[in-house]
């Protein structure tokens, strides 16, 4: 094109651009987190039975977080169990020992987890509760994930024009972080 006009880069240096940008902006991974179950209610007979199933709902757990169940030695307990012990309120086959000592902190693996209060009618009360627990985040899912983001929203908006001998906006390969990134320190402690 005479004249100076500009040009529009392809979209995939456009993602190019964007990764690269985002893998040198975006945070490092968080460390774990830890979860007070039930928030300021903690770990009790709740108002309604589906209290906790709403409460878990409205968190996204990851491998490595923490689930603080906040409770009275002698009045409560937590006992993690089968999806068919969570769903008859039955402790009949544990998966870990019954904790009787409150606050407890459980450390969370990936995968779906049921955890019931084995009270004499506290499970049927409401006292239990299910949590799915994804992945531990790593810089490269996260990029991943905001890059989806991005291109959604540059099909939507066109092409980038770019100014011309401006070729060095392209980054190279040393801005990708490997897939087995961990999210959270080895040496975290594990309850």
């Amino acid at each position: 094109m005479a004249g100076g006009g500009r040009k529009s880069l392809p979209p995939a240096v456009v993602a190019a651009i964007f990764a690269g940008l985002l893998a040198v902006v975006l945070p490092a991974p968080s460390e774990a987190k830890t979860y007070i179950v039930g928030d300021a209610a903690g770990w009790s007979l709740p108002s309604n039975d589906n209290f906790y199933e709403v409460w878990s709902q409205s968190k996204k757990f990851r491998a490595g977080d923490h689930l603080l169940f906040n409770f009275k030695t002698t009045i409560h307990t937590v006992v993690e169990v089968t999806k068919l012990g969570y769903e008859s309120c039955s402790q009949a086959n544990p998966l870990a020992e019954t904790i009787y000592d409150g606050p407890a902190k459980v450390k969370l693996t990936q995968g779906s987890h049921y955890y019931i209060c084995d009270r004499p009618q506290h499970c049927f009360g409401g006292m239990k509760l299910a949590v799915n627990v994804s992945a531990p985040a790593t810089n490269n899912n996260l990029a991943a994930e905001h890059n989806r983001k991005l291109e959604g929203s540059m099909v939507a908006s066109g092409p980038v024009s770019a100014v011309p001998g401006d070729s060095q906006a392209v980054p190279g390969d040393s801005t990708e972080v490997p897939a087995d990134s961990p999210e959270v320190p080895a040496d975290s402690p594990a309850v």
